[in-house]
């Protein structure tokens, strides 16, 4: 039988890839996989511009239906 607590954990592993595989998909979508993109090589402010280019509230869900939740630097401990 799997203890409670290894099911917690893997489920914690399968939303951060989850996020992880958002945010590759982001970062190819944006073009940023080419040397001559202005900001090849970060991550930084994919989601935020994601929100921004996806006005509808709805639409800050991930595919499965997975909120991806608040990732502003306040909120992170």
């Amino acid at each position: 039988m799997i203890q409670q607590w290894a099911k917690d954990a893997w489920a914690k592993v399968v939303e951060d890839q989850r996020r992880a595989d958002f945010l590759d998909s982001r970062y190819l979508a944006d073009g940023r996989d080419s040397k001559d993109h202005p900001l090849h090589s970060l991550y930084t402010g994919l989601y935020i511009q994601w929100v921004a280019d996806e006005p509808d509230a709805s639409a800050r869900a991930l595919p499965d239906g997975d909120v991806l939740g608040d990732l502003s630097p306040s909120s992170v401990p």
